[in-house]
């Protein structure tokens, strides 16, 4: 190490020309560099760094990484990316950075059948495809900055993948929140699972415009492959994937702690939805729990047909985005007319366009939408409730549903949810954050813009 922290600046000359093209290499290392690079590499250098021994403890691992030098740091990003990667405590940005190297690497070795003679055939084509279907993911998004920003915290490209994805960055955060899948995710999941999480990332923005979220895909875990009410194997249906995953997931959740900047702790949720709530369960339950300020369960339907009741292949109503917008901006100023308030215009007004999202995480490519646009008004909490009843009176006149709402005059603050029954849109109005904030909010159905061929499932 000493030698290490004394290599001039012919180190950096001479990591300079690592890339991921020269840097793959024997599979024991998986993501890791050939060991003739390593061996050049490290005479370049004139040390012999060797690998990283991080702590498994993600607070002692942050802190043996910020008391490395800067050298040591990008010699062991660049020389063993799959070990910097997977290390819980370590700022997200460099565990990014080394995931996407460690990919790239992976990648490239497989992509020139260099591991053909470690796999079977199928082996091979599976851990292939899923190598291949998270980098198809990632060039999607690639350029986006900002909250919509990915962070590639995790892969493994054994049985059926799994990854750990951020949606802004977790350590600049003011809230946090980590979604563990349920049951049948796989690697193929991945683009469905990513509009999942934007869609949470977007409520929780439209819930606090004035804080930064990061949503976080979290599937490090074998998670079952058919639903458990249909699982005839006692080790799918039971709790022993769930039993197994709560160490990592407990790990990953301290690590973001861990790595989070600023005095200010993020307010962090973890969301399990499906068998996830199981992992999410056995997480909390044993050795001090996840360190989190919620835990939710999440049950979300099918947006590739209207119902998850209705053919997959139905119809689908069709509209112009253009259009579906100028509707959301008539509505929700409808919204503030019965409500007897006004739209203020420090956050928002907020349009996010999404994804229809299967209940099985398929995503189509016909241009099949849906729309949530949000807009505040500026009112003294005290009388949000007030406000809320007039809304709910009138919407009940217009033959929309409240499912459900709710008062609490001691904070005091109102939550009400409703939808229309026949034109299938959603409609939010309650009390947020900053202070003395209400919003109200609709979403779309799925549509389909005109003239665009509805795709087959």
């Amino acid at each position: 190490m000493n030698r290490a922290r004394e290599a001039s600046d012919e180190a950096a000359k001479a990591l300079g020309r690592l890339s991921g093209d020269i840097l793959s290499g024997d599979i024991s290392d998986r993501a890791g560099e050939a060991r003739e690079d390593v061996k050049q590499v490290s005479k370049d250098l004139h040390t012999d760094i060797g690998k990283p021994h991080p702590p498994s403890d993600p607070k002692a691992a942050a802190e043996w990484w910020k008391l490395l030098p800067e050298d040591t740091r990008e010699s062991y990003t660049a020389l063993h990316p799959e070990i910097v990667g997977r290390t819980d405590g370590l700022p997200s940005t460099t565990r990014d950075d080394a995931n996407r190297l460690a990919l790239e690497q992976e990648l490239g070795a497989m992509e020139n059948y260099k591991y053909h003679d470690k796999y079977s055939t199928d082996e091979y084509n599976q851990r292939l495809n899923n190598l291949q279907m998270l980098q198809t993911e990632l060039d999607k998004r690639d350029g986006v900055t900002g909250e919509k920003q990915l962070y590639v915290l995790g892969f493994d490209s054994e049985g059926d993948g799994k990854a750990i994805l951020a949606m802004g960055n977790p350590d600049t955060a003011d809230n946090v929140g980590v979604q563990v899948p349920g049951t049948a995710t796989t690697m193929e999941s991945t683009g469905g699972q990513l509009q999942r999480v934007d869609a949470l990332r977007r409520s929780a923005e439209g819930a606090d415009p004035s804080a930064k979220t990061s949503m976080v895909y979290w599937l490090d875990y074998d998670a079952p492959e058919i639903p458990v009410s249909e699982a005839q194997n006692l080790d799918v249906a039971g709790t022993g994937r769930a039993d197994d995953a709560a160490p990592t997931l407990r790990n990953f959740t301290h690590g973001l702690r861990a790595s989070h900047e600023g005095d200010e702790r993020a307010n962090m949720t973890v969301l399990g939805h499906s068998y996830g709530s199981t992992v999410v369960g056995a997480a909390a339950a044993h050795n001090g729990g996840m360190d989190v300020d919620n835990i939710a369960v999440l049950f979300t339907g099918a947006c590739v047909s209207p119902s998850p009741s209705e053919d997959v292949n139905k119809p689908l109503p069709r509209k112009s985005r253009q259009d579906s917008l100028a509707w959301a901006k008539q509505y929700t100023s409808a919204m503030a007319h019965y409500a007897e308030v006004e739209i203020g215009h420090q956050f928002g007004p907020l349009e996010n366009f999404g994804d229809c999202v299967g209940k099985h995480d398929e995503v189509a490519d016909d241009g099949r939408y849906r729309l949530t646009y949000t807009v505040y008004a500026k009112l003294p909490r005290d009388q949000h409730i007030a406000a809320a009843r007039k809304l709910r009176t009138a919407l009940k006149e217009h033959g929309v549903e409240i499912t459900d709402f709710t008062e609490r005059p001691e904070k005091p603050e109102v939550i009400m949810y409703a939808r229309h029954p026949r034109e299938k849109f959603f409609v939010v109005a309650d009390t947020v954050k900053p202070p003395n904030t209400l919003r109200l909010e609709v979403s779309t159905p799925c549509f389909l813009p005109p003239g665009a061929k509805q795709q087959k499932f």
